[in-house]
């Protein structure tokens, strides 16, 4: 730990002669706040844009986007390989007032499956979301369907989901593309 290891630098500081004792001790102050300055940077300033996933950037974008057109589709399908999705919409969706996300309204009403990871297990649908993997043959045949994921849940080369399809985006920091919202089959 950081205290032991300042009690012995300072136990061994102790034992070099005062001559020398300072031009150390001001090279490891040096040292250090290189250390300090550089894990700022690379944490709060370039982490924040190269690792914008690793940090979930993009749930709450997406959640605000989602919840006020929630009620023009009658399913919403959001892929469910992101660390449980649903999680976000609780806690998001709560926040801008849906009654659907408030945890007692939640708690009543969910029911969890088993989850590979064993963890409190994966919940398959929230209202009108379902939380599963993209079947595109399947999904864009459906009536007033959104679709949410990444780019490359969606086969662009392979099928017709085109720009016409898509109706919004959510980017990370770094420009890339976060999430994908694909509509299908959306009546008038």
């Amino acid at each position: 730990t950081v205290g032991a290891g300042a009690t012995w630098l300072f136990s061994v500081l102790k034992k070099i002669k005062p001559l020398f004792r300072f031009p150390i001790l001001i090279i490891l102050i040096i040292f250090y706040s290189f250390n300090f300055a550089y894990y700022l940077d690379a944490y709060h300033v370039h982490g924040k844009m190269a690792d914008a996933r690793d940090f979930m950037y993009g749930y709450k974008q997406i959640v605000e986007k989602v919840v006020p057109v929630q009620d023009k589709y009658k399913k919403i399908v959001f892929v469910q390989s992101y660390d449980q999705p649903y999680i976000y919409f609780l806690f998001y969706g709560s926040q801008m007032g849906k009654d659907i996300y408030k945890p007692g309204n939640f708690q009543n009403n969910t029911s969890f499956v088993d989850n590979i990871g064993g963890d409190v297990g994966q919940l398959s649908e929230l209202g009108n979301i379902e939380f599963r993997d993209i079947n595109w043959n399947y999904d864009k045949t459906q009536e007033d369907t959104l679709l949410i994921a990444r780019e490359h849940n969606f086969p662009l080369e392979e099928t017709d989901v085109s720009s016409d399809y898509i109706i919004d985006r959510v980017y990370y920091p770094n420009g890339l593309t976060a999430f994908v919202m694909v509509e299908v089959n959306r009546e008038p």
